[in-house]
């Protein structure tokens, strides 16, 4: 089984990294040497493929971040001086030791999960490898993963299969190496189920994020590199939509013939574009060239377009 390790180590192109390709060469590039810094919201994200998926690695993939809730005890000798203060601190090795004035503001900290102080500091060294959340951030991420298992549709999906299957393949006709992580692969039935959250997961305001985050290319990058591996097998291929929000309604759609040929064109020009890239050893950003400045059509009323500047002084 192939290790995440032996998975990151290996040079084939990625889709998240693909995608930065339609913005620019430049972009791609940019993404291909710098991953991304993983946000809060992306770690609330990464933690409910864990529960839903992988619930058994919650403890090998998340540190839970309570606060510093060592016992504490109330130093009220003054100055932190003196052979006073070193019987007192002698006798509370292992206690975090306050001023009465400090006390308010460190049960305030504990409350809040604050990650400051020496007690966050070492935690979050010992856990390097791990996604560190406190218990308030995770509640979304539980119950997500609770409706996404729950649900009827997805529930069906996730009866039978593997979590995280990595794949590598080499594009036939790029001839570029290509690899990908589908979140929930079922090799019996030959299906492949993306999980992807989103405020409102209606048909009407999901398949916008879909279009600007291109899931279309990304399924069908899954669903190639899948049949590439399975002696040409196409993969049913569903995504599973969650609300992040109260009350976590869950969609799941299936990703159809049409859709998966437009995410392939996109994909295989994107590909196309990087072995042109790569030839040329050129790489450049949205606009090599001059491009005029002009406002977008909304901004251009008809009210705006009437106004009379003759006679307005320009600034000095």
């Amino acid at each position: 089984m192939t290790t995440l390790t032996e998975y990151y180590a290996n040079e084939g192109i990625n889709i998240s990294t693909l995608k930065a390709m339609r913005r620019s060469p430049l972009h791609y590039l940019e993404a291909l040497a710098n991953s991304r810094i993983a946000t809060r919201p992306m770690n609330v994200g990464t933690a409910t493929h864990v529960l839903t998926f992988e619930p058994e690695r919650f403890d090998d993939a998340i540190a839970v971040w309570r606060g510093d809730t060592r016992p504490y005890v109330v130093w009220d000798g003054g100055d932190r001086r003196g052979k006073e203060w070193a019987a007192f601190k002698a006798a509370h090795p292992d206690e975090l030791i306050l001023k009465p004035a400090e006390v308010a503001d460190h049960l305030a900290g504990i409350s809040k999960c604050a990650r400051q102080g020496e007690a966050w500091k070492a935690f979050e060294s010992a856990n390097s490898q791990r996604i560190i959340l406190t218990e308030k951030e995770l509640i979304p991420a539980r119950a997500m993963a609770r409706a996404v298992r729950e649900h009827p549709a997805s529930k069906a999906l996730l009866r039978d299969g593997r979590a995280e299957l990595p794949m590598f393949w080499t594009d036939p006709v790029t001839g570029l190496d290509c690899k990908g992580r589908v979140d929930w692969t079922n090799e019996r039935e030959h299906i492949i189920v993306d999980l992807k959250t989103a405020r409102d997961v209606s048909p009407r305001v999901f398949s916008r994020q879909a279009e600007r985050l291109g899931y279309a290319l990304q399924a069908a990058f899954y669903a190639d590199g899948y049949a590439q591996l399975h002696d040409g097998i196409e993969p049913a291929v569903y995504v599973v939509s969650v609300e992040s929000v109260r009350p976590h309604d869950v969609i799941v759609y299936e990703v159809e013939s049409d859709t998966l040929d437009i995410g392939r064109t996109a994909y295989l020009a994107l590909l196309q574009r990087v072995r042109e890239c790569v030839l040329a050893d050129e790489w450049p950003g949205q606009a090599p060239n001059v491009v005029p400045f002009e406002l977008p059509p909304w901004a251009l009323t008809e009210e705006e377009e009437g106004i009379d500047l003759s006679g307005v002084e320009a600034a000095q």
